[in-house]
């Protein structure tokens, strides 16, 4: 295995470990890596409640076979989503069961409710996924220069 490929994964590894306050130093350190890591991972969520909330139900009505493909890229940006929101609560709150039961919280409740609520869980779910890919990527940086 490649020295750059190990690095990679000693950081990625570390962003589940690595406390939130030490993830944020380590992005403003590099902004660029946390501007990527923002578009890439704050982005992910948005697309899914977009599909979720706005083209899914109406693409259902007329074209199922459309629709269910829709359906798998929505639990495909859940599943990206959910695996940052996890790590950032393993970080936050110390304990596997919080973290579970706070990224099915915010990833649920962006998809399956409506209004304010929605709105809220979805800027929550941006911010995270912002810091969480943007210190990885940040951290992975760190590791090579």
């Amino acid at each position: 295995m490649s020295k750059t490929r190990r690095s990679r994964r000693a950081a990625s590894d570390r962003s589940a470990t690595v406390d939130i306050v030490s993830q944020l130093e380590c992005a403003i350190r590099y902004p660029q890596a946390t501007l990527i890591g923002a578009l890439v991972g704050g982005l992910v969520p948005w697309f899914a409640r977009t599909l979720a909330h706005e083209q899914l139900p109406a693409t259902w009505s007329s074209n199922h076979g459309l629709a269910l493909v829709m359906l798998a890229v929505v639990i495909g940006c859940g599943i990206f989503s959910g695996l940052t929101v996890y790590k950032f609560g393993r970080a936050t709150f110390g304990d596997v069961r919080k973290a579970i039961g706070f990224t099915l919280a915010l990833e649920g409740v962006m998809l399956v409710s409506t209004g304010a609520t929605s709105a809220v869980a979805l800027v929550v779910l941006v911010l995270i996924n912002a810091l969480g890919n943007g210190s990885n990527i940040a951290l992975a940086r760190q590791a090579t220069c």
